[in-house]
């Protein structure tokens, strides 16, 4: 067996696994750097390509989309819920400024009547 001599010696039992442990730590660290790198290639550079020419609108639900996501994830697990409700959608371009593509009212519609009909007949209520 080839181990049989170090177990016979402390010393060189100990230099042995010391010895092992230095490169369990630079194998387990070059094999995550490689997952990073498989991950980023794989997947992240993907995305980031795909919404990189996405229209604005696209963009705009996918916002609202991982807002939404990530309140379903933190209400089913034990993170804080830091959030959630009702979301606003707005879009902001150097040409157009900021439209809004989503927004909440805080106001009930009983209440201003003449707003929602305004509104409407704009086709700026959905």
């Amino acid at each position: 067996m080839v181990i049989a001599p170090f177990l016979e010696d402390d010393v060189k039992t100990r230099a042995f696994i010391a010895g092992l442990a230095q490169n369990f730590d630079s194998l387990a660290e070059t094999h995550s750097q490689k997952a990073d790198e498989f991950v980023k290639k794989s997947f992240t550079k993907q995305v980031e390509d795909m919404v990189r020419y996405m229209p604005q609108q696209e963009l705009a639900t996918l916002a609202e989309s991982l807002i939404e996501i990530t309140s379903l994830k933190r209400t089913v697990t034990k993170e804080r819920e830091t959030v959630g409700g009702d979301v606003d959608v707005a879009v902001i371009t150097k040409a157009e400024g900021l439209v809004w593509v989503k927004r909440k009212h805080y106001f009930p519609p009983e209440l201003n009547t003449r707003y929602f009909n305004r509104q409407h007949r704009r086709g700026s209520l959905k």
